[in-house]
């Protein structure tokens, strides 16, 4: 996992999408896990709309459509708190209208959906030596603040997410869709 060659058990499925079953652009990232964060990061910048604004400052500001910490927080958390026993692919798909974020596997034991949007759980991370690994670059705290950080940034916004609902139970089911606020749907804070 921490190679450089290519790794089939921690394969993210990347694709931009047309329509529910039309895709315009796809890659599988199948590197070390340093290097799918950068690769997913990429993969997104690319598609996502950006523009600039210029305010008075030397240089211009870059508008993003999504923001750019959200988007962060979402990738780093997928690659370390990934279940990789799961047969499954991690996947990222790109609409018009919104991003969905996947991962196989389900919640470690004892934490809900609805723990993780409240904030009322204690972090049991279930690949020590992945979040130690990436603590050490300085990628992530460990503190299991990443979806706190993500829910509280956004609550103003239109951050909507959607799960099976019997992922209300502990350790059942999957965020299916993480949709975040698109620039026009959130005021410009420059």
């Amino acid at each position: 996992m921490f190679v450089k060659e290519e790794n089939i058990n921690a394969t993210i499925e990347l694709g931009r999408f047309q329509d529910d079953t039309t895709i315009k652009d796809a890659i599988s990232v199948r590197s070390d896990l340093i290097g799918q964060a950068d690769k997913v990061l990429g993969f997104i910048l690319k598609h996502i709309k950006k523009e600039y604004a210029i305010t008075g400052k030397l240089k211009r500001d870059e508008i993003w459509e999504y923001p750019l910490d959200a988007l962060r927080e979402i990738v780093l958390n997928m690659i370390v708190h990934r279940d990789y026993m799961h047969h499954g692919d991690s996947s990222v798909k790109i609409f018009d209208d919104r991003i969905e974020f996947y991962n196989p596997g389900q919640l470690t034991e004892g934490i809900t959906i609805v723990d993780l949007l409240k904030g009322a759980y204690v972090s049991d991370c279930r690949n020590k030596l992945i979040a130690f690994a990436f603590k050490e670059i300085g990628w992530i705290e460990k503190y299991g603040s990443g979806m706190i950080k993500i829910c509280l940034k956004h609550r103003e916004g239109k951050f909507v997410k959607s799960y099976d609902k019997k992922s209300l139970k502990p350790n059942e089911g999957i965020i299916r869709e993480i949709r975040l606020p698109c620039r026009e749907e959130r005021p410009y804070q420059g």
